[in-house]
């Protein structure tokens, strides 16, 4: 029960990082993917925008 946890915190975490400002710069939006391709990679639920 605790990894179930930890993925829903992450995500929680995730979502509320992504959705902070309103435009990305192309560093900012490929920092982004890189860290949602990391989340996926470990297992953890990532909605798509």
């Amino acid at each position: 029960m605790t990894g179930l946890q930890a993925g829903t915190e992450a995500a929680t975490r995730y979502a509320l990082i992504a959705r902070h400002g309103e435009g990305r710069t192309p560093v900012a939006a490929r920092l982004a993917e890189l860290f949602e391709a990391e989340l996926r990679a470990a297992g953890v639920r990532v909605p798509r925008p």
